[in-house]
């Protein structure tokens, strides 16, 4: 089993420090590594008065270059708004940057007016987080891309490729866990429900990765859990306590069971994916 930091830096009511949020940020990954966690990661979200967070593969290279040991990534990344090519390279050199360290966990977006922002149709969103899945996946192969799909056209190959990099799957409904089994990648989820529905979907996700022959039949769940971590305070930069950033805790290939339950049901909102 491995730990780690969920990371939600957020400065209400209008970011107006949020550049010392992340500073602060910063600074709590390197304590984090070095009080023995295995991971660091942010979240995706856009136009939030409080600066909450739009550029989450910039912030994996920040905390790249703040820490030495633990993997780095997004929990989740909101794919079906990008251009896959342009995220696998630039997914790549964080990897790069990290020593092999990047964990691109992907997911489906949900708010309405994120897709009005990227003038996307949300009705597509899944065709396209399937097509860009795989062309993620093929770009950091180093394969020559010869591609012309229903939303994305590529032809060449990307470099530099990742050393390590690992894509991860966000999931919280019945065909998003199936989804993630039949690709075969690591499955994240949230703490938004108890562990009957956790216990069922890790039941889901095992028995989907046997249908579909990958390696999900015997993959462990990422299971997410919100928490405040303790944000060591830089010189001159003292917060009050209820301005330190916003972060969770991430049980890495934990079991469904990891973590208490938040919700006594399935959640009713828009689903991860």
């Amino acid at each position: 089993m491995k730990f780690g930091l969920l990371f939600r830096p957020q400065d209400p009511p209008n970011a107006k420090n949020i550049g010392r949020r992340w500073q602060e940020t910063l600074d709590a990954a390197q304590a984090a590594e070095e009080a023995g966690f295995d991971g660091v990661f942010v979240p995706e979200h856009h136009m939030m008065p409080d600066g909450y967070l739009p550029a989450p593969l910039v912030a994996c290279g920040a905390l790249a270059a703040r820490t030495r040991r633990v993997d780095v990534g997004t929990t989740v990344f909101l794919l079906p708004y990008y251009n896959p090519v342009q995220v696998a390279e630039q997914a790549a050199m964080v990897d790069v940057i990290s020593g092999g360290r990047m964990r691109l966990g992907c997911g489906l977006g949900a708010l309405p007016e994120e897709f009005a922002l990227y003038g996307i149709d949300s009705k597509t969103q899944i065709s396209r987080f399937e097509e860009a899945i795989g062309l993620v996946r093929e770009a950091w192969s180093g394969s020559e891309l010869n591609h012309h799909g229903k939303h994305f056209t590529a032809t060449g190959k990307i470099s530099p490729v990742p050393q390590g990099a690992e894509l991860w799957l966000g999931a919280m409904s019945d065909g998003g866990v199936r989804r993630a089994a039949r690709f075969g990648a690591p499955w994240i989820t949230d703490p938004l429900h108890n562990i009957s529905v956790m216990s069922e979907w890790t039941d889901l996700y095992r028995q989907a990765g046997a249908e579909y022959g990958t390696e999900a039949s015997h993959r462990e769940p990422r299971g997410l859990h919100r928490r405040h971590p303790e944000v060591p305070r830089r010189a001159g930069h003292g917060l009050p306590d209820h301005e330190l950033p916003d972060g969770g805790r991430a049980g890495a290939r934990g079991g469904a069971g990891l973590h208490p339950p938040v919700r006594p049901r399935r959640h009713p909102g828009v689903p991860l994916t």
